[in-house]
């Protein structure tokens, strides 16, 4: 069941053309799983190894956190992840 505020002003109101289309989005999943895993064991995992790096870039890194915490203002909150992730050195640097 999915409720839509924004179609009726109201918390508990269904909205059904997008329980139709979460259903479909769910059957098409299934779908396209089973038909690349009969297709190709290799191509199913390399797809499945996206999925995983794209969840995981929803997860909190504590120590960007807490480092970016420490610089306030010297940087934007992009530019310490783009040198963590492609500078270990200059990051450890900036982290002290």
């Amino acid at each position: 069941m999915i409720v839509s505020y924004y179609k009726d002003k109201r918390l508990d109101s269904v909205d059904e053309v997008m329980c139709k289309l979460k259903k479909h989005l769910f059957k098409l999943a299934a779908m396209f799983k089973f038909d690349v895993l009969l297709h190709s064991d290799k191509l199913f995992n390399n797809i499945y190894e996206g999925c995983q790096i794209k969840a995981s870039r929803f997860e909190e890194d504590i120590e960007l956190s807490n480092t970016l915490k420490k610089l306030s203002c010297k940087y934007t909150f992009m530019e310490p992840k783009k040198i963590k992730d492609d500078d270990k050195e200059t990051y450890l640097r900036i982290k002290e």
